[in-house]
Parts: C-alpha cells; sequence; structure tokens
C-alpha cells in the first residue's frame, strides 16, 4: 500500500470519505459528534470493521488520526491510496461516457476522428453550461466567467474504455446548496382537476426528467436542497440530447423551438454533435451517463441517448432552424415552490420560487402561471419536488419575476 506525508496531500476529505462509506453497502453510522464519526461495517450480519474518522481539523492529532482513517480503509478495502480516493471521489462525480461506435482496425481509430470528438465534446459540454445558465437558440461571443470555470475547471477527461472508441467526461460535483426558508407549508388546495385524498405526478415522457415521490405529511420551515451547478450543467445536456434527438426525428413542419431551447437545445449543442459525427465511417454516436450515487437530488431519468446516421442526418436541419430563430434572452430558476397564490375562482395564479439563477445567485422569483402550470406547482409543492422555470426574467422594484410566457418542468 502507498503511503503520503499529509492528509491534504490526497484530494480527498473526511466529508467525501463519509459520503463514500455511505453508499457503500455493509457501511453504517454508528456514533458521530462534532469532532469525529464512528462507522462500522458489517458481513453477513457480523461486524468486520470499525473506522474512527476525525472531524475537526483544530485538534492536535487530527491529521495522524485522518491518515490512520485513510490507512484502515486501504487495509480494509485492499487498495492502495490511489484506488480509494478515486473511488471516493467518485461517489461524487457524474460520467458521461461518448461512444463511436464503427469499425475499428487494430483497436486504434484515426487521429483526426479522435481530435473531432474531444473537440466536439469540450463543445458539448460548453453548450450545455450556456443553456444552464441562460437557454438561447444559439450562442455567440464570449462566454460567461461560469462557463469558463466550469469548461476548464470541471469537466475532466478520464481513460478512454474498450469498446469501439469511447471518451470519458469526469464532472466532479461540488456539495449541494442549501437554502433555508420559512414559506414552506402545505399547499392550501388541491389541483381543481385531481381532488381527492392522493396525488400522481403526471406521467413522464421518456427522457423528460421527472420522478414520482411519495406524498408526506411534512409542514413548517424546511430547507431548499440545490443540487451543484456541475449536475445542473449535466442534467441540462442528458434532457437537451434526448430533446435534439426527438427534434431531428419529428415530422411536424413547426416543431416547438423555444421549448426545446428551454430544455437545453441550442445551434451549439446540434454543432457539437455534427462534429463528433462527421467521420464517414461512424455508425452512430451513444452518449451515456452514470450519474453520482451519492447526490441527494435525483437525476434525470436520461441515462443514454444515441444518435444514428439518420438522427444525425436532421441534427442538422434542427441546428439551422435554430439560428434562423429569433433571438430570446431567457434566464432559469432552479429551486423549490415556496408560495401559492390564487383566488378562488381563478385559474391563473402566482407561484413563489426559491432556488437559484445561473451558477449560484440565490433569488426569489414570483412567477404568474395558468392553470395547468399552478396544478404541476401544487404537486411540486406537496412533494417538495424541485423544478426549473425559463423565461423572461425582470426586476420590478425589488422583486423579481417573469414577464409573459414560461416553461415550468419538474427537475
Amino acid at each position: 500500500m502507498s503511503a503520503l506525508r499529509r492528509p491534504e496531500d490526497w484530494d480527498i476529505s473526511p466529508q467525501s470519505i463519509a459520503t463514500f462509506l455511505g453508499t457503500e453497502e455493509g457501511w453504517t453510522l454508528q456514533n458521530a459528534d462534532e469532532a469525529k464519526e464512528i462507522w462500522g461495517l458489517t458481513e453477513n450480519g457480523n461486524p468486520r470493521a470499525r473506522l474512527l474518522l476525525p472531524l475537526d481539523p483544530t485538534y492536535i492529532d487530527y491529521d495522524i488520526r485522518f491518515q490512520e482513517a485513510v490507512e484502515r480503509l486501504c487495509r480494509v478495502f485492499d487498495w492502495d491510496v490511489e484506488q480509494l480516493a478515486a473511488r471516493v471521489l467518485s461517489a461524487r462525480t457524474d460520467v458521461v461516457l461518448i461512444r463511436a461506435d464503427q469499425v475499428i482496425q487494430d483497436e486504434s481509430i484515426p487521429l483526426v476522428q479522435a481530435r473531432d470528438v474531444i473537440s466536439g465534446a469540450v463543445d458539448m459540454m460548453d453548450a450545455a453550461a450556456r443553456a444552464s445558465i441562460q437557454p438561447r437558440a444559439q450562442y455567440l461571443g464570449q462566454r460567461p466567467n461560469a462557463v469558463r470555470d466550469f469548461v476548464e475547471g470541471d469537466v475532466r477527461m478520464g481513460h478512454t474504455q474498450r469498446g469501439s472508441f469511447v471518451v470519458t467526461v469526469l464532472t466532479r460535483l461540488a456539495e449541494d446548496d442549501v437554502i433555508q426558508t420559512d414559506e414552506f407549508g402545505e399547499a392550501a388546495e388541491a389541483p381543481r382537476s385531481r381532488r381527492g385524498p392522493a396525488y400522481t405526478v403526471p406521467a413522464a415522457r421518456a427522457g423528460d426528467g421527472i420522478h414520482r415521490h411519495e406524498r408526506g405529511s411534512r409542514t413548517g420551515p424546511a430547507m431548499v436542497r440545490i443540487p451543484p451547478f456541475q449536475r445542473r450543467v449535466m442534467a441540462t445536456l442528458a434532457l437537451a440530447l434526448s430533446e435534439a434527438r426527438e427534434l431531428s426525428l419529428s415530422e411536424t413542419t413547426d416543431p416547438d423551438l423555444d421549448l426545446a431551447v428551454s430544455r437545453g437545445v441550442s445551434a451549439n449543442l446540434c454543432e457539437s454533435l455534427l462534429t463528433m459525427t462527421r467521420f464517414e465511417g461512424l455508425r452512430a454516436l451513444d452518449i451515456s451517463f452514470r450519474w453520482a450515487r451519492s447526490e441527494a437530488v435525483p437525476p434525470p431519468t436520461v441515462d443514454r441517448v444515441s444518435f444514428d446516421r439518420d438522427v444525425i442526418a436532421g441534427i442538422g436541419a434542427v441546428g439551422r432552424s435554430l439560428r434562423r430563430a429569433p433571438e430570446k434572452v431567457k434566464s432559469t430558476i432552479y429551486g423549490r415552490v415556496t408560495r401559492l397564490e390564487r383566488g378562488e375562482d381563478d385559474d391563473d395564479g402566482v407561484v413563489t420560487i426559491s432556488g437559484v439563477v445561473g451558477r449560484s445567485t440565490r433569488r426569489t422569483v414570483r412567477v404568474p402561471v395558468r392553470g395547468e402550470q399552478y396544478d404541476l406547482a401544487i404537486v411540486a409543492h406537496r412533494q417538495r419536488q424541485p423544478v426549473t422555470v425559463t423565461g423572461d426574467l425582470r426586476k420590478v422594484k425589488n422583486t423579481y419575476t417573469f414577464d409573459g410566457p414560461v416553461v415550468i418542468e419538474y427537475s
């Protein structure tokens, strides 16, 4: 087993180790206080190991105890410290696998094709990050600092994998943002189309990211848990790829480009896909997702999107339509419904969303919505389901609000 001199030489922390252990079968947290956690490993009903994990670096023996904890885990798992660090970090890492399906000779592909796949992957991540901040039909000019930081700092390339040509893109997640709110009570009324003792989230279309949650009886103050920007970008990418594929196969002459843009589709995203698929010998481009196990907020239902030659042929047309679309500057807030307002005899109402805009700007926004959108907001409120709202965000005096039509969806 290799060893390093100082705990800070490992790119791991007690918190990341605790997160990792929480996802491993057999490990349970047995005791905890401000200074330490005690974890236990059980196998076949019998205790196998215990671990003291120090938490407070102000203690004089913190470094020694942390190194002992790391060495103890290496012995239990039979890993060296580099293997342990990789597994700990993977618990909070979203992975995108980009597979070029084609005939391969001598387990290799042309170097120029590898360049195109990697270059297109960078552009794809850039387009998804831009869409997570401000959905647009196309992006021109300099990218925002948050996008640059994400692409240049948060996204990394892992080892390539066997099976045609597979590029591994890793995105390490920061910790969730938690917003305290004192306006999180139960909804005052049931959806008019679903009055009764129980409510069901509307059936999900494949890939739209809707999850079902059991209805709870929680009341009073609550924390709004916001997944980190890195996860929001990856979720945007998954939904945008699914939507782009559907658009490319659609036979309608008037597709809803506004809805597609709100879900992250842009001309830039389409161009990145064309870059990765322009090699003539390519049969299909498969993009699959492995979501970080430790992220508390559920990921989208999209795990894989495939672009065969029939789909790729339509992606160019989608991109051209988006470049011709009129410029509309939209903003997206990701958060939770914290207030519902509607007159007794009204179908429309106002929903208050507490969450983040852009990478991490906290906002509380009032959203005028129509009847079905209001019903959706009631269900999201009762089940504490995160939502995204996309539209024209404006500040009127001291209040943020969306002006005009909005797209509101479960996240």
